[in-house]
């Protein structure tokens, strides 16, 4: 599930997510990608919408938390129950009472830790430019929760 901006780190996760898909099914991973809408109210009508033509899908990879939101309320408003009778994972955390009650699984990056080295390598290129670029990384976590169903 995507949000239709297309905004640098929504297209790097995209890619990331094909590259991934295309692993198991290959030429496929662009067609498994949904772009809901530009706002909460407009995904979560266009993923209604959806839905109803793909009964079938029990298995939910959110981009952001608009998308995390707006999947996780229809899917409850329709009477889906994530853990039940389906998964669904967000890339960004989202609290229960924005996402119908329920805890999704999703992967945390602690975005302070990030800035520390990346400040401290900006000062270094200031100062004196750099004859090569580092690219930083950072550990995230994945935290479990009442959205994935047991299998």
């Amino acid at each position: 599930m995507a949000n239709e901006r297309d905004l640098y780190n929504f297209k790097e996760r995209r890619a990331g997510f094909c590259h991934e898909i295309e692993k198991y099914i290959p030429s496929q991973g662009e067609k498994q990608i949904f772009k809901a809408g530009r706002d909460i109210q407009q995904m979560k009508e266009n993923f209604r919408n959806w839905l109803g033509f793909h009964s079938d899908s029990d298995s939910f990879i959110c981009e952001n938390n608009q998308i995390g939101i707006a999947t996780s309320q229809v899917l409850i408003e329709e009477g889906i129950q994530p853990s039940q009778d389906g998964s669904i994972i967000s890339i960004d955390e989202i609290e229960p009472y924005l996402s119908g009650s329920i805890k999704l699984a999703c992967w945390r990056l602690d975005h302070e830790d990030r800035y520390e080295p990346a400040v401290d390598l900006l000062c270094r290129e200031i100062e004196k430019s750099l004859s090569h670029k580092l690219k930083l990384v950072s550990r995230s976590q994945f935290s479990s929760s009442q959205s994935l169903k047991k299998v």
